[in-house]
């Protein structure tokens, strides 16, 4: 036999805590995301080049920004005019953090030319007749090599 048995029991639980992520985490995020479906589009080995180097042009610039999020830089100086979109500034400016040649490398000039600074190609095309594009697959691996040189930067830069 059960015996049934009745009351109330109050439990206050603390609301849901929100953090808010701060810049360097932030661009992490982004360059994060892109770079997932960068990974999409290359496995997927299809012809998409436009798609594909804009995704890659702004997560380089998020992981480049992430980095001199971390040493000093504030939101408005990466995001003033001639650094914002500008992947030949911000490679020279992170590159000392990154231990890399400040001289950016061919990819990233590509990078640049259709995605840092009006006409933005990978953006908006027209009035071109033809465009320099990184394959997926290539660009994916460049990427993953910068990505690993900011990860360990920015775990070094936690620890100091």
């Amino acid at each position: 036999m059960s015996e049934e048995q009745s009351g109330s029991l109050n439990i206050r639980l603390p609301g849901p805590i929100f953090l808010q992520p701060g810049l360097v985490e932030s661009f992490l995020i982004v360059a994060t995301d892109y770079l997932a479906a960068l990974d999409v589009i290359a496995a997927s080995k299809a012809p998409v080049y436009l798609a594909a180097n804009s995704l890659g042009a702004q997560s380089l610039e998020c992981m480049l920004k992430a980095v001199l999020a971390r040493a000093g830089y504030t939101k408005i100086a990466l995001g003033a005019r001639g650094v914002s979109h500008n992947l030949v500034e911000l490679w020279q400016k992170a590159a000392k953090h990154l231990r890399l040649d400040p001289d950016p490398p061919g990819w990233v000039i590509v990078l640049h030319q259709g995605h840092g600074g009006p006409p933005y190609h990978f953006r908006y095309h027209e009035e071109i007749h033809g465009l320099s594009a990184i394959p997926a697959q290539q660009l994916c691996g460049e990427l993953a090599a910068i990505r690993k040189s900011v990860d360990m930067y920015l775990a070094s830069a936690t620890q100091a």
